[in-house]
């Protein structure tokens, strides 16, 4: 049994004031139920086939989301904790989330390309005797952390939950602010998972299709579409539609970054195991994508794996009507 910390019922009671706060409004009072962690997608297959989160120091990342720059600056210490923030939509989300080309990164050069979000309940994790927290961003020299009821209720939530437009004068404080973190020791398990958050249609299907069906059958049920956790500002692939001979992928028709890609769409017929490419090297992801695939006869089982500059954007199955039960 988890231990818990002495003070945590003033911590459960401080959750119940900012989730009845009126300054939060209709559209974030429900951020105080949960911490939020998100993660490229081929990181988040390995969390859920793992059970658990892991620290940076432990963690065989797949994707590093992370900007080095920024991860040079931090702490040491603070590396040899799982982390969570407070809040979804965060300044680091902001400048890393979505598809852009290789020749457009910026400066930090961090990228998520395809995050999944996890929101763990916040009273179960905060209550924890070993969860400390801090006021903001951890990368900052000498960052202010603590791990009791009266460190959490100084927070000054209403500018870490802050989410209106910026004035310069207050820019830099409520950016520091927006970062405030939740830390856990070394790793942690599952049990607090309430959702598991993807972005589209799309990419839920993505993430059915890389799980082992053994974890899908046990995670399906808390796995969501959650747009408002997410920026959707930059290219990612909202719905993709199989037919036999026919394969249509829609993208975000309002991206900030549609192109150029190199974009490769594999086909495999699952049928008699041969296998169709398609290939871009100065692709734009402006309009739909419609690729003929007539080698595919009639009542044929196949798979796709649409890739841009080599990262996985989608994967689908499609299966005849005469095969569905």
């Amino acid at each position: 049994m988890t231990a818990l910390k002495k003070d945590a019922a003033r911590i459960r009671g401080h959750l119940e004031t900012l989730r009845n706060s009126p300054w939060l409004g209709p559209a974030r009072k429900w951020w105080p139920n949960y911490l939020f962690h998100f993660t490229d997608i081929r990181n988040a297959i390995c969390i859920l086939e793992e059970g658990k989160l892991v620290c940076r120091n432990q963690a065989r990342m797949r994707k590093d989301i992370a900007s080095s720059e920024v991860i040079d600056q931090t702490e040491e210490a603070w590396k040899n904790y799982v982390r969570l923030y407070f809040r979804p939509r965060t300044p680091t989300q902001f400048h890393n989330e979505g598809f852009r080309p290789r020749s457009n990164l910026g400066p930090l050069q961090a990228h998520c390309p395809m995050p999944i979000f996890f929101l763990f309940d916040s009273q179960a994790l905060l209550t924890r005797e070993t969860t400390q927290f801090s006021d903001g961003n951890l990368a900052v020299a000498a960052p202010s952390v603590g791990k009791d009821a009266t460190f959490l209720e100084r927070i000054p939530f209403q500018k870490v939950y802050h989410a209106s437009p910026l004035e310069e004068a207050e820019k830099r404080t409520i950016v520091y602010h927006r970062h405030a973190e939740v830390l856990v020791p070394e790793e942690l398990d599952l049990r607090a998972l309430r959702t598991i958050a993807c972005r589209t249609e799309a990419e839920l299907r993505t993430l059915q299709k890389l799980l082992s069906p053994k974890t899908w059958r046990k995670v399906q049920r808390c796995i969501k579409i959650g747009r408002p956790l997410f920026y959707r500002a930059r290219t990612f692939v909202e719905v993709t539609e199989l037919q036999q001979q026919k394969v249509t992928i829609r993208f975000n028709p309002n991206s900030e970054t549609p192109g150029p890609f190199s974009i490769r769409l594999d086909v495999k017929n699952l049928d008699s195991g041969k296998t169709y490419f398609w290939k871009n090297e100065e692709y734009t992801a402006n309009d739909d994508l419609r690729i003929a695939i007539p080698q595919l006869e009639s009542s044929t089982a196949y798979e796709i794996r649409l890739t841009l500059d080599g990262l996985m954007a989608c994967a689908d199955t499609y299966m005849p009507e005469d095969r569905v039960f």
